[in-house]
């Protein structure tokens, strides 16, 4: 049986050596395979955990080309923190924002200020799609209207 729950130590010890980034909700390492990324995320861009399953939901059901797989649980400085699994994606340049905006309008996106997309028939929101974000469409947000 695979156990859900890895104690923050053990996590740290096992994936210290192989993290690549971080940013306000996750760090980001790379898997053993190299062909995958493994991402702490703490929630803290949500009100509840109900919220952060539902954005890694919609994200697959948008995005299936990398969608999320969550593996477990750990903690990150005390707070838990769930465990996610993504492709990785190796490009030797990033998407400009023509071709982003090309891609998400025939996802039927539009951008509605900076790095915002909002799609009226689904009436979700896309949003912080910057340079650092768009490998994984940034954040996928519910529009409630």
């Amino acid at each position: 049986m695979k156990k859900l729950f890895i104690p923050e130590e053990q996590f740290i010890n096992q994936w210290q050596d192989r993290k690549i980034g971080e940013g306000t909700e996750q760090q980001v390492y790379l898997d053993i395979n190299g062909l995958s990324v493994v991402k702490t995320n703490d929630a803290i861009m949500h009100g509840t955990w109900l919220e952060f399953f539902d954005r890694l939901a919609l994200h697959n059901w948008l995005f299936p080309e990398v969608t999320y797989r969550l593996s477990g649980f750990t903690t990150v400085k005390l707070r838990l923190a769930a465990i996610i699994h993504q492709t990785f994606i190796k490009s030797e340049k990033g998407a400009n924002r023509q071709q982003v905006e090309k891609d998400l309008f025939n996802r039927g996106f539009i951008r509605v200020r900076n790095d915002d997309y909002y799609n009226q028939s689904l009436g979700i929101i896309l949003e912080a799609l910057h340079g650092e974000n768009q490998h994984a469409y940034g954040q996928v947000l519910v529009c409630y209207e």
